[in-house]
């Protein structure tokens, strides 16, 4: 069978700005490297990650990994986390949604394609640096709507998720019924389904969305090097604490997005996220819930949380990052 390859960039799949991207035709002022295993080796080569930083990062991921039950590649993942504290060990991160389950498909071929480069840019004889995969969980986020259902055999499975609430604080108890619906539909088979198995289990053995999430994607993927962080942690978010009071004070991100839109919009490009006056939210430590920040004055007591727009900038402040896979 001969086999054939297409370049991403000669499909119909992207928007033009994906496809001036990757065939680095029109100028793009807002990208520092390639696109390529070259322009990540050039960001190796200029990125700096303190070592208090580092030390922080692996304590929490040290942390979170004993929130999560019974792994067979925990030894392999701790060692993976020790790496982190080496000034040559930088991450390349994906992340997604909470969806039970996992979701749609291309989450996993995201973490596939994360774990992939990874191994590609360390195999790499010219480099000297290595890189992690990292798995972001999108826990602060509240779109509830968006992951509340699932599809199967034709079938809408739905979620009885709370509205407003930080995802990765849902109970898993409200996925139990759901579960139960999607064991009946698969029937006498349902025993020979290891991933239905896997996430069942993870449901009934962790208290809330973010924990069995945890415990799925290490299951899964834990032996080959995936680290899977939750960054709603007060010591995370004391890193990003001159952004967040900079943010609120002058809005920085909303008049520069406001410049970016209309720069996007004179080159014919599509523009993904509309600015808002704040891009930060708090939330509450007792119910969980969002609220939006006004104009109030910060207050280094808050546990400030970025919407779309700030978190890039939030994971790059957190994580040894290089590149980031998205979509």
């Amino acid at each position: 069978m001969k086999t054939v390859k297409y370049s991403i960039a000669d499909l119909n799949f992207s928007n033009s700005i994906i496809k001036d991207y990757l065939r680095n035709g029109e100028s793009i002022e807002y990208q520092s490297f390639q696109p390529s295993i070259e322009g990540i080796q050039e960001a190796l080569a200029e990125r700096n990650f303190q070592i208090e930083q580092r030390k922080t990062l692996v304590s929490v991921l040290h942390k979170q990994l004993e929130e999560v039950n019974s792994l067979s590649s925990k030894e392999h993942i701790t060692n993976q986390i020790d790496q982190l504290k080496s000034s040559d060990v930088f991450t390349i991160t994906t992340g997604q949604q909470l969806h039970p389950f996992l979701g749609p498909g291309y989450v996993v071929i995201k973490i596939l394609e994360t774990i992939k480069l990874c191994k590609e840019i360390n195999d790499s004889s010219v480099n000297t640096k290595k890189v992690i995969p990292v798995f972001w969980l999108a826990s602060e986020d509240h779109d509830t709507l968006e992951i509340s259902e699932i599809r199967l055999f034709g079938d809408d499975i739905k979620f009885d998720f709370p509205d407003n609430i930080a995802t990765g604080k849902i109970p898993t108890q409200l996925l139990q019924e759901g579960i139960q619906k999607i064991e009946q539909k698969l029937g006498n088979e349902a025993q020979g389904y290891s991933f239905f198995q896997l996430c069942k289990k993870a449901y009934e053995e962790h208290d809330n969305l973010s924990q069995a999430t945890r415990a799925i994607v290490y299951e899964l993927f834990g032996k080959d090097g995936i680290l899977v962080i939750d960054a709603d942690e007060d010591v995370l978010k004391q890193q990003f604490k001159n952004i967040v009071q900079e943010e609120i004070e002058q809005q920085t991100t909303t008049k520069i997005q406001k410049k970016v839109k209309e720069d996007f919009e004179n080159k014919g490009w599509h523009y993904q996220v509309t600015p808002r006056t704040n891009n930060l939210f708090t939330i509450d430590k007792v119910t969980f819930e969002r609220s939006k920040v006004t104009a109030e004055k910060y207050s280094p007591d808050n546990n400030y949380s970025p919407n779309a727009l700030l978190r890039p900038l939030y994971q790059e402040t957190i994580l040894p990052n290089v590149a980031y896979i998205g979509g």
